[in-house]
């Protein structure tokens, strides 16, 4: 079996953070990119 790894843009609110969930959801690594760190930490930690 294979994991896939998912990079999402803009990962740390709105839709990408919801494209970064069911990524999560599925299993997937996932890696955010955004410009707020604080923002990026916050998703990271939910």
């Amino acid at each position: 079996m294979t994991t896939q790894t998912a990079i999402v843009t803009g990962g740390a609110t709105g839709l990408g953070y919801a494209i970064a969930e069911e990524f999560l959801n599925t299993g997937a690594n996932v890696t955010l990119n955004g410009r707020t760190r604080s923002k990026l930490e916050d998703a990271a930690q939910a």
